[in-house]
């Protein structure tokens, strides 16, 4: 029996953004990376997706 090869990124993720971070920040990703079984870069986009979610609510409500 064969694995089927997981995806590193969803579908039509293909423009990377570079950027740079302290290493308190790194620190503070790695933690919750680890904490949530995740990849560094899984989890960036995570905080991403998120933060762009709570802008787009703030800018709602103005």
């Amino acid at each position: 029996m064969t694995q089927t090869r997981r995806r590193q990124s969803p579908h039509g993720c293909n423009c990377p953004i570079m950027t740079i971070v302290t290493q308190e920040e790194r620190a503070k990703v790695e933690a919750l990376a680890e904490r949530d079984l995740r990849s560094l870069s899984g989890t960036v986009r995570m905080l991403m997706l998120k933060g762009l979610a709570q802008d787009t609510t703030t800018e709602a409500v103005h």
